[in-house]
C-alpha cells in the first residue's frame, strides 16, 4: 500500500472507539487517558523511525513502524496504521523509506487531533 492509497481511507474508526469506551464504561476520561498514553508513546517511535530512514536500517524500520502500526491500529488511528503496514513493506522492499517516514510523521498529529475531536461524537449502544 503507497502513502497515497491512504487517503481513501478513514482516519478514525469510530466503530473501536465505541468498543474503547464501552471498556470504559463510556467514561470520556478512559478514552482521554487512552490517548494520552498513545500520544505520549508516539514521539519516541516517530524518532526511531527517522533515524532508522535516515541510516537505511530496513530492521529497526520495520520494528518502529510495526509497533506503530499496532498502536494506531489499537486505537482506531487506520490511515496511521495503513502507513505503518506500508512503511513495514517498504522497509523489507527497498522503496523510499524517508518518504514514508516523512507521510507517517504528517499524519500522526491528525490521527490524535481526529480521536480527540471523535470524542464526543461516538454513543455507545443501548
Amino acid at each position: 500500500m503507497s502513502p497515497s492509497s491512504t487517503t481513501e481511507l478513514p482516519t478514525i474508526d469510530t466503530d473501536l472507539i465505541e468498543s474503547w469506551r464501552f471498556l470504559g464504561e463510556g467514561s470520556d476520561a478512559f478514552m482521554r487517558d487512552v490517548i494520552r498514553v498513545f500520544q505520549e508513546s508516539s514521539p519516541p517511535i516517530i524518532e526511531e523511525l527517522r533515524r532508522s530512514g535516515q541510516a537505511l536500517n530496513a530492521a529497526a524500520l520495520q520494528r518502529g513502524a510495526h509497533k506503530l502500526k499496532g498502536s494506531a491500529a489499537n486505537l482506531g488511528a487506520v490511515k496511521l496504521a495503513a502507513s505503518c503496514a506500508a512503511l513495514e513493506a517498504a522497509a523489507s522492499g527497498g522503496a523510499s523509506e524517508k518518504e514514508i517516514c516523512s507521510h507517517i510523521d504528517s499524519i500522526v498529529p491528525g490521527s490524535v487531533s481526529a480521536l480527540e475531536r471523535t470524542l464526543p461524537l461516538v454513543k455507545l449502544s443501548a
